[in-house]
């Protein structure tokens, strides 16, 4: 179906309270864990809304806070163990380059070697996010961390997706690439961290946005929230259930009837047997 990226990039204008959605995410995102988390909860639920509703309220209110930190965490511990796995792929494939490079008296400074070394960095970062990517939106559709690590699954829709899921992932390792040298360049923690922070917040919701226009077509009918339960009804109930839609008593008041005279006769009988007693003058020791 293809990607709009002008779309992506401009469906914020959607909603009339973007511009204080954007700058809370941004003050938001400065919060280590919870605030990083938050931002991953409000793009589940972007992904969520422009798949079942398109353009319509494609920002999710800011009175769900607390759904989207639940959702955010949920999705956070999976990609935890996504980016542990590629950490240590990281490690294993650049341990042997960096001691052959630095091992060999060279010293830190060859550039050659730090070319090499930035490579793989930036390779292995493409690969966790071709799979990062694609099991948060797996994660957005069904809101079940177990769903993030079916690996198959997960393999067989990124190759359905195909360019436009790629040009996905394209877009954000260049996008967060650039902002990580351009914050490198800013002095001060501070400053570096909130120019990463309110920068990096609208990008990410883009790549979401775009996310959905490549992967969520058709899947409309696998949002489900596994929050949103009702009990089942007795067995005993169906043909009362099947008789209209008007309201029925529980079954716990229809009972009641039952079990009144056997209550009544337990509290009744102690007063009278103190009446009989209080009234009872023919008793042979009585003078």
């Amino acid at each position: 179906m293809g990607i709009d990226l002008k779309r992506a990039f401009t469906f914020y204008r959607q909603d009339p309270d973007s511009l204080r959605k954007l700058a809370l995410g941004g003050v938001v995102g400065l919060v280590p864990i919870l605030g990083w988390a938050a931002i991953l909860g409000f793009g589940v639920e972007v992904y969520r809304n422009v798949v079942q509703r398109g353009e319509e309220r494609v920002l999710p209110e800011l009175s769900e806070i607390g759904s989207i930190l639940f959702r955010g965490l949920s999705a956070a511990a999976a990609l935890v163990c996504y980016a542990v796995v590629f950490g240590l792929l990281y490690l294993i494939l650049s341990l042997p380059l960096a001691f052959l490079v630095f091992g060999s008296g060279l010293g830190g400074h060859h550039t050659g070697g730090q070319i090499w070394l930035g490579l793989v960095g930036l390779l292995v970062y493409l690969a966790f996010n071709a799979a990062a990517w694609m099991a948060l939106a797996r994660f957005a559709e069904s809101l079940e961390v177990a769903s993030c690590f079916r690996l198959l699954e997960l393999a067989e829709r990124v190759t359905a997706a195909g360019r436009d899921y790629l040009l996905v992932v394209a877009l954000w390792t260049l996008g967060s690439s650039a902002l990580a040298a351009l914050s490198s360049l800013v002095p001060g923690n501070l400053p570096s961290l909130a120019l990463t922070s309110f920068l990096g917040f609208p990008l990410f919701l883009s790549c979401v946005h775009a996310l959905a226009q490549a992967v969520g077509a058709g899947r409309e009918a696998d949002l489900r929230d596994p929050l949103d339960w009702a009990p089942s009804a007795p067995s005993g109930s169906a043909s009362t259930d099947s008789a209209g839609p008007g309201p029925r008593r529980p079954a716990s008041t229809r009972r009641t009837p039952a079990q009144g005279p056997k209550a009544s006769t337990l509290v009744d009988r102690p007063p009278e047997t103190v009446l009989t007693w209080s009234t009872d003058s023919d008793r042979p020791d009585s003078p």
